[in-house]
């Protein structure tokens, strides 16, 4: 199969243009930058490279998706494979749900491009609508999905539609909590930008056991249960 013009295959612009793509979604948002600026960004001339190689901004928004994900994937594997070394029953709700966000969490504090690809998937949920919602899903709900058993064991009695539900606030609560991590500079006063600064690795405690706190919540049947 041809291409439609006869731009040359270079592995290395295309790659620019997906980490150029990646920086500008992550900071300006999937509308918030054009495709020339994307180019330009890359250190690349032609304007047809993108139309090459992706289609269209929403290939490219595939493509760059697909680095996230290829990102992602040594620590996926890892916490999949460590899942399944013990019993269901052996797991805390502590140590699930660090084991859970593990692979998200190294991402973003690994590097800038980590925390760069976090924000990327944060701007994704919000800036694009369904169509963007239904790109992340797809492309994180096959892990997560695999921490279901896990999750209904140490829940006894929780209905799987409403462990499904939470486990779905979770993954929105992981992501968005760590692409906007910096506004706890925004409250010197309560000591928390301490914390982050002077004990990082504690703050990522508190992170986890809120979110285990969510996914790990007594059920409440009725507006009753609340008084």
């Amino acid at each position: 199969m041809t291409r439609k013009n006869s731009t040359p295959e270079n592995p290395h612009a295309q790659q620019a243009i997906i980490q150029s793509a990646l920086a500008a979604f992550a900071t300006h948002g999937i509308n918030g930058v054009s495709l020339r600026t994307i180019i330009a960004n890359a250190g690349q001339q032609n304007q047809s490279i993108i139309q090459y190689y992706f289609g269209n901004k929403a290939g490219l928004v595939e493509a760059v998706l697909a680095y996230v994900k290829a990102m992602l994937e040594p620590e996926i594997a890892h916490s999949i494979h460590e899942l399944g070394q013990k019993p269901l029953s052996s797991w805390t709700p502590y140590s699930l749900t660090e084991l859970m966000c593990r692979p998200f969490i190294e991402l973003d504090t690994q590097s800038r491009d980590g925390h760069t690809a976090i924000k990327f998937m944060s701007r994704l949920t919000w800036q694009e609508g369904d169509q963007g919602q239904l790109l992340l899903v797809r492309a994180v709900q096959p892990y997560f999905s695999q921490f279901l058993p896990a999750l209904l064991t140490l829940n006894p009695g929780k209905p799987s539609n409403m462990m499904v539900f939470q486990m779905y606030l979770a993954v929105n609560t992981l992501i968005h909590g760590l692409a906007d991590s910096s506004l706890l500079t925004r409250s010197p006063t309560e000591g928390v930008e301490q914390i982050r600064r002077d004990q990082p690795n504690q703050m990522l405690n508190y992170f986890i056991a809120y979110i285990a706190g969510g996914l790990f919540n007594p059920i409440i049947t009725t507006n009753s249960d609340c008084v």
